[in-house]
């Protein structure tokens, strides 16, 4: 049985849409981290696949095309020149062309497809059409976020076979075992398919794997999505950056939280589990062996890095003995002086803190976040005092916050001297609090104002995010205007201001 995984169509998407950078302050750079990493799920399966011996090819879709910096950096004039917009929209066509004649000739029996982002998601089963008018024949699996959250309508589409939710190592496996011996696919956990009556199945959930360390790591697949080539582009394109291929990881899976405006609480049900100190410490030094930066950083994904004492400290020595500069995002109520002290002597150079607000009342009736902005505050000087460059991440758009008191935030940020933080504006995800009570919220009595408002938020018509739309913003455009305005006041001097 031939089994085929489909790395790059996000990243296709985004060259071939080229959606503006609505609230990122360096857009170029963060869409070219995400055309040029593939998808983290799919890596971490195929990582699984190749430990139990199971084999597969890789299809990587942007990674694998014959281009170099200078075709990513051309491609960032596509929104403002009409001529290098042609050009990228041929090569495009070109490139994908390419891929379904490949695919088409490898005559797969099984393809993995990534279904991660709601992002872009809309162009991402376009192409997943395209694949399955040209292999009709072939079994097509996806999962990631995306699938698993709305699954159901995901089986029904008629562009799938099967979805696995969840975490997906071993249901992955599991399954295309089940597929290659022809036994009974209802006997294996964690999917959601059709069956032969038009009926969504769901077999027993997955239960989740406790011993994290059971898994390779992702870079033990790096030749086969192409690490290093990845790398290497993005050092050249984005030198000073971090999260790309061959300079991150994830060390945990879950968050014990309940934030409105996160999908975290949905899909790991606020459970969470570790990869050990010594599994982290082994893929630290592999990636700075085998994927040398001139910045030598190395980035670690969690939502919460900080969150287990016990886990952390031997983590650290390890990390001061390999002499990399780190940099992690966490909560600030996972932060205290013995941490931070015990960081900056390891070598983190940057904390990103998670802040969203600062107003108590919005932080913890709103966002749900459960922190006080005093403790907020406290992290960041901290962090300060020991070298440390805290970057603070904050919301604009919760209900009940006020442009007022969104520029006393950007204030409050300034004169503490908080000037590395940047604002985004909120996006709601079908499934979470916020889109189901995204009507009320804005006072629209009947469904039909409702739906027809909420596509007004709508970021593009090839995404399934929404911006909250309300009467302090009532158009996205207002929203998106503001949260730049918002980034661009709390880099000033608290002595400098810019106009509204």
């Amino acid at each position: 049985m031939r089994t085929m995984l489909v790395s790059d169509s996000l990243a296709l998407s985004l060259i071939a849409v080229r959606p503006e950078g609505l609230w990122d302050l360096d857009w170029a750079d963060q869409r070219n981290k995400n055309i040029l990493s593939p998808e983290w799920g799919l890596q971490y399966i195929a990582a699984h696949l190749k430990g139990q011996g199971f084999p597969f090819d890789v299809v990587n879709v942007v990674g694998g095309a014959d281009v170099n910096p200078d075709f990513f950096r051309r491609a960032d004039h596509a929104l403002v020149d009409d001529e290098v917009a042609a050009e990228v929209d041929a090569w495009v066509q070109q490139r994908w062309d390419e891929v379904l004649d490949h695919i088409e000739a490898a005559k797969p029996d099984v393809i993995l497809w990534p279904m991660m982002y709601y992002f872009m998601i809309g162009y991402v089963r376009k192409l997943l059409g395209e694949l399955r008018e040209r292999v009709p024949d072939a079994t097509v699996v996806v999962g990631g976020n995306y699938a698993t959250m709305h699954a159901d309508e995901t089986a029904r589409n008629g562009l799938v076979d099967y979805v696995v939710l969840g975490e997906g190592e071993h249901t992955a496996l599991e399954l295309l075992r089940a597929l290659e011996a022809g036994t009974p696919i209802e006997d294996v956990d964690g999917l959601c398919y059709v069956d032969g009556e038009g009926t969504v199945v769901r077999t027993s959930p997955r239960a989740r794997e406790n011993d994290l360390d059971v898994f390779p790591h992702v870079y033990t697949v790096g030749e086969e999505f192409l690490i290093s080539r990845r790398h290497e582009i993005l050092c050249d394109l984005i030198p000073y950056g971090d999260y790309w291929p061959g300079t991150g990881i994830i060390t945990a899976r879950g968050c014990p939280e309940k934030c409105s405006f996160c999908l975290d609480p949905s899909i790991w049900q606020r459970k969470v589990r570790f990869h050990s100190a010594e599994y982290i410490a082994d893929v630290v030094r592999y990636c700075k062996e085998h994927y040398p930066s001139d910045h030598n950083r190395f980035f670690f994904g969690d939502s919460t890095f900080t969150l287990r004492w016990k886990r952390l400290e031997p983590l650290l020595d390890m990390l001061g003995e390999i002499g990399m500069n780190y940099t992690c995002q966490t909560r600030a109520d996972a932060l205290d002086e013995k941490r931070i002290e015990r960081m900056s002597e390891a070598g983190f150079v940057t904390i990103g803190i998670g802040a969203e607000s600062m107003n108590n009342e919005v932080l913890n009736e709103i966002a749900l976040k459960r922190e006080d902005v005093s403790e907020i505050i406290d992290a960041a000087r901290i962090s300060r005092s020991y070298g440390i460059q805290p970057v603070l991440t904050l919301i604009a758009g919760f209900p009940g916050e006020t442009k007022e008191s969104l520029i006393e935030t950007v204030d409050v940020l300034r004169r503490e001297g908080l000037h590395v933080s940047s604002f985004f504006a909120l996006v709601v995800f079908r499934g979470l609090g916020l889109f189901d009570g995204f009507g009320d919220v804005q006072g629209f009595t009947s469904s039909g104002d409702f739906w027809e408002r909420r596509e007004e938020g709508r970021l593009n018509e090839w995404t399934e995010e929404w911006l909250r739309l309300s009467d302090e913003f009532p158009t996205k455009e207002e929203l998106i205007g503001f949260t730049q305005y918002l980034n661009q006041r709390v880099r000033l001097p608290l002595a400098e201001t810019v106009p509204v």
